[in-house]
């Protein structure tokens, strides 16, 4: 619909502004904070291939938690943007050798080891918003839309405690997320294994 459209575009702009006066150190700490709801969060856990992504701009910084993630012997990928407008995720770690979108996105090489949709246990998925239904906002390009559309692995929305919001505009493309981890908690809106 094209009032729905609309009206997420001027969301987008309202959010990523709010985002955009976190202070560093707010950043920070929020960052460091997402770890305390790891431990007995059983589809991470039990995850062996991880999707995450870089932080821009002022997105909460998820390295804190890709560390663990290693350290406990999971893969991590990050996302690429392939031919056309699809996500391709790749294995990739700091200091491995990096390009950046044409958006301004530290992303993995194009020859570094690529993981399939199908493959990856549990996506963490960048958004301004997401409300009390899973549904997020995102940046406007579908590109995380068509990956839940077809990864059947947990998805889970991650940022700050305060980009939680009641209900958003929904559009018939928009793929749900079963769970938001925020600096403060993880909520989980759809009946999964979560211990």
């Amino acid at each position: 619909m094209a009032g729905d459209a609309q009206q997420k575009s001027a969301l987008r702009q309202q959010w990523r502004a709010r985002r955009d006066q976190t202070s560093v150190s707010q950043r920070n700490r929020a960052s460091q904070r997402l770890s305390r709801h790891l431990i007995g969060m059983a589809p991470w856990q039990d995850a062996a291939i991880v999707a995450s992504f870089i932080a821009y701009g002022s997105e909460i910084d998820l390295a804190p938690i890709d560390t663990i993630a290693r350290k406990a012997g999971k893969q991590v990928a990050y996302p690429r943007v392939g031919t056309g407008r699809d996500l391709t995720f790749h294995l990739w770690q700091p200091g491995d050798p990096s390009s950046q979108s044409r958006l301004g996105v530290i992303e993995p090489l194009p020859e570094a080891p690529q993981v399939t949709h199908e493959s990856i246990d549990f996506l963490w998925v960048p958004l301004l918003a997401c409300d009390d239904n899973g549904i997020r906002l995102g940046y406007g390009g579908g590109f995380y839309d068509r990956v839940l559309d077809i990864n059947k692995g947990v998805a889970c929305g991650v940022g700050y405690s305060w980009q939680r919001c009641h209900r958003l505009p929904e559009e018939a493309h928009d793929q749900r997320v079963q769970g938001y981890l925020s600096d403060q908690a993880i909520e989980w809106f759809d009946a999964i294994d979560r211990d």
